[in-house]
């Protein structure tokens, strides 16, 4: 009977253990669905309460973007509830950043315990009294009767009209007023001098750097022949064009002075280096060919390196040179010193997370030797950006769904969420 009892009372020790949460165990429910604000891991709120509090917690974010998360658990073990949800608030980076104005609510059962965890935004609107007041008149009858789904939903339903009925909502009125008394004082037609005097000073700013960095782009090269192809390739008459639409003065500027550098170019690249005569030419067709060697050739082939030959009519002087592809998918064989090295299968070692990089063996193999190896790269680690459709989202530089689904954080009004931080404030009660 003793190791029957033994037995039993290990077993249940080992339930204790593993019903524990830590910051970092408790699921964060947003990642898989945005409207969904509630984490109940345990079910210990009712699905029809979960449903009215993430209407009303959406609500809440669409009208004045505060994000609030709502946990409940049955244990976190032995650690202090203030402590568990400071960090899992700054876990979770809950609210705006910047603006910090993020709420966590967290409700644990076998401390009996109900605490509010605020962001640094969010201090001054829901100071720690009244975060208490909340718990103690519209939460503890509840959660005493451990009606703790009520209690909860109860809870959320006073923080929601609280902070939609508050002084908080008049932010932006108190904006339009000051706009429309400087209007009133200032007068329109001051107004619309000083626009387009600094419209005109953003189009000389913008002027002088494009022409600066368009004379760099055309002469970056000591050879003229050089310049002559950057000249052919140079984006600036497009990207002209286009700043013309927004930008007029500076738009033209730069068209101008693009078929200035260009025209300038044509003529120098034409007067052969060595005898100085006007007869050097580029190279095309079977007269290109015979002056590159097998590999030259090959890259031309696939496309992962152009090469372009001068020569001159009078002297006979080559001159040759190469421009290799950015975004080419080929890199220099090590072994050939071929532009060939194209990378193949992958394998990944070591998935990224959101605080160390990952690890990718890819094989690479020579298109021209075919000598072929494995190399180890590091993949960046996940990082958490904004979605202007959808809100934040958490993805990796390279590829998210190279290491699971895709997810999203945010809300509905395309609001930049994720990045809050807490500092302490909030309350806690006991029931």
């Amino acid at each position: 009977m003793k190791k029957l009892l033994i037995i039993f009372s290990l077993n249940l020790l080992v339930f204790c253990v593993r019903a524990s949460y830590t910051p970092e165990s408790i699921p964060d429910v947003r990642l898989q669905d945005k409207y969904n604000h509630v984490s109940n891991p345990d079910g210990i709120i009712d699905t029809s309460d979960v449903q009215e509090i993430n209407s009303l917690l959406n609500n809440l974010e669409d009208s004045l973007t505060i994000e609030v998360q709502v946990v409940a658990v049955q244990s976190i073990g032995e650690e202090d509830t203030r402590m568990f949800a400071n960090k899992l608030f700054n876990l979770w980076e809950i609210g705006l950043k910047g603006k910090d104005n993020g709420l966590l609510i967290l409700l644990v059962i076998d401390q009996r315990e109900i605490v509010f965890e605020t962001g640094y935004g969010m201090e001054e609107i829901l100071p720690d009294a009244l975060c208490y007041r909340m718990q103690q008149e519209y939460m503890v009858p509840y959660l005493k009767d451990n009606e703790f789904s009520a209690g909860m939903r109860e809870g959320v339903r006073e923080v929601t009209r609280y902070l939609l009925e508050g002084d908080y909502s008049f932010d932006s009125q108190e904006n339009k007023q000051g706009e429309s008394g400087f209007w009133a004082k200032f007068g329109a037609w001051g107004i619309v001098s000083l626009f387009i005097g600094v419209f005109i000073l953003i189009n000389l700013i913008f002027a002088r750097n494009f022409i600066r960095s368009l004379k760099k782009e055309y002469t970056k090269k000591s050879n003229a022949a050089e310049n002559l192809f950057y000249a052919h390739n140079n984006i600036s008459l497009p990207v002209g064009c286009l700043i013309s639409l927004f930008l007029p003065l500076t738009g033209i500027l730069v068209i101008f002075f693009h078929l200035y550098y260009r025209n300038k170019i044509k003529r120098l690249a034409s007067v052969c280096p060595q005898c100085e005569k006007t007869v050097f030419h580029q190279q095309i067709g079977q007269e290109h060919d015979q002056y590159l060697t097998d590999k030259e050739k090959f890259e031309i082939k696939i496309k992962s390196v152009e090469h372009y030959v001068f020569c001159c009519d009078s002297c006979s002087y080559v001159f040759k040179f190469n421009s290799e592809e950015k975004h080419s998918d080929f890199k220099r064989c090590p072994v050939c010193n071929t532009k060939a090295f194209k990378r193949g299968e992958e394998k990944i070692i070591k998935p990224p997370s959101f605080k160390t990089k990952g690890e990718s063996e890819f094989t690479y193999t020579c298109l021209f030797c075919n000598h072929s190896e494995n190399i180890i790269e590091p993949v960046a680690k996940l990082i958490r950006s904004t979605d202007s459709s959808s809100g934040s989202s958490y993805r990796s530089s390279s590829s998210r769904s190279s290491f699971g689904s895709s997810s999203s954080r945010g809300s509905s009004s395309g609001s930049s969420h994720g990045g809050g931080h807490s500092g302490g404030g909030g309350s806690r009660s006991r029931f």
